[in-house]
């Protein structure tokens, strides 16, 4: 069990490398690639460098995907291995008081 905890970060970012080399090798992230294979226009007068609004709010998802996507990754783990979601996200810390006026 103890194990599970420890192995839970590596496991998460192993996730997120395939999802992004699997991403970005095909060219099509996931929410714009699903609204380009819904036949949304993605570029203003087909210029790259101008996407309409819809696709930048696409492009945006997309990001905030990549952003969040270890910590994704840890609840998926959790849940798949049914532990609690919620416990201990951040990591462990030791604080150390050595002053008087802190050990009091």
């Amino acid at each position: 069990r103890w194990a599970k905890h420890v192995l839970e970060i590596p496991k998460a970012w192993i996730m997120t490398m395939v999802y992004i080399l699997i991403t970005i090798s095909m060219g099509k992230p996931f929410v714009s690639g699903i609204a380009a294979a819904c036949g949304m226009d993605s570029w203003v007068n087909n210029q790259p460098l101008h996407p309409t609004p819809a696709m930048q709010a696409c492009l945006v998802a997309d990001a905030l995907i990549y952003l969040f996507a270890p910590q994704w990754c840890c609840l998926l783990i959790r849940v798949l291995d049914g532990r609690n979601l919620w416990h201990r996200m951040a990591g462990r810390m030791l604080v150390i008081g050595d002053i008087p006026w802190v050990a009091q």
